[in-house]
This record gives C-alpha cells, sequence and structure tokens, in this order.
C-alpha cells in the first residue's frame, strides 16, 4: 500500500476478462456501511494526502471486503527471495495494514466523530467473531480490544457503529 499515484494510472488500463481478479479494482465492491467513493477516487485522495481519514477507512473496507488481507498468507511472514514461495518485494517502505489505520484514526485529534467511531468499530471487528486479528499487523491484547469497545460506547453512543457493536473479542 502506498503507492496511491501509480495505482491511479494503472487502474486505467484495460482489463481484458471482467471475471478476473484485477478487475476487483475497478467493480469490486468498496463498501458495506461506510458511505465509499470508488476505489480509484479514494487512491486519487489519498495520493494527494495520505492521511486523509475517509480514504484510509474505504481502502481499509475495500481490502476487508476483497479478502486482500489474506493475500500473500500470513499477513506479514514472507520467505525470503530464495526460499520456497519466497519473492522480492517489489514496492519500497513499510507494509501497512487495516487495523494501522483504525488505530491511528481513532487517535487523530483532526478526524471527525463518526469517522473515530467507524475506526473503534472496526479496530474491534478485526478479532470478530475469533479473537484472532484478520487485518494484519501485530496483535493487541484482549484489554485495548475492551478499551476500544468501551471508548467507542461512551465518547460515540448515538453512532451507528456503537450502536451495531455488542461485544469484544
Amino acid at each position: 500500500m502506498g503507492q496511491y499515484t501509480a495505482f491511479g494510472t494503472d487502474v486505467k488500463l484495460p482489463v481484458a476478462d471482467r471475471k478476473s481478479t484485477a478487475a476487483i479494482f475497478t467493480s469490486g465492491k468498496v463498501s458495506d456501511g461506510y458511505p465509499c467513493a470508488p476505489l480509484a477516487v479514494t487512491a486519487s485522495a489519498l495520493a494527494r494526502n495520505p492521511q486523509d481519514v475517509p480514504g484510509r477507512l474505504c481502502l481499509g473496507d475495500f481490502l476487508r471486503l476483497q479478502g486482500l488481507d489474506y493475500l500473500h498468507g500470513k499477513y506479514d511472514v514472507v520467505p525470503q527471495k530464495n526460499e520456497l514461495g519466497g519473492y522480492a518485494v517489489g514496492f519500497p517502505g513499510k507494509r501497512n495494514f487495516r487495523d494501522d489505520f483504525y488505530a491511528a484514526i481513532a487517535n487523530d485529534p483532526r478526524a471527525a466523530p463518526n469517522d473515530k467511531a467507524y475506526a473503534l468499530y472496526r479496530a474491534v471487528m478485526c478479532y470478530a467473531p475469533s479473537g484472532n486479528n484478520d487485518c494484519g499487523g501485530a496483535d493487541v491484547p484482549k484489554s485495548q480490544r475492551k478499551v476500544w469497545f468501551e471508548r467507542l460506547k461512551r465518547d460515540y453512543p448515538q453512532s451507528t457503529w456503537a450502536k451495531k457493536l455488542r461485544y469484544y473479542w
């Protein structure tokens, strides 16, 4: 993630088969509740400002809905390029995970209340229902997930997300 400008160029390339994996980038589901623009619009916003709150939340939704957290197996464990299943990482920089977005947005003083509420909701939902992190990145203890849950319920009780979330895992 983070190659938003390159994505904006690449997404304009023709896709030969609408059923191909590449087609998800032009026609894949981008949201199931949080208001999101098409992926190309989101990438454009992130190219202008990589800290764009709605952009990061929408990118997180796209990754979640397309199952792309699992694209390379166990999140950040990639065999060395000379090992079976290994490859050279073709992009510079550190890999970002959805849980990084959620934690940063929940603590961003400039983020809108509904965006913070959604970030807290999604941070907790990373662990639903198994208690295992399906958003990538490092696990956080259940005590931290409880803090997120309680903060959502206390600070944003009228939000859709506080009303929807009944448990923490």
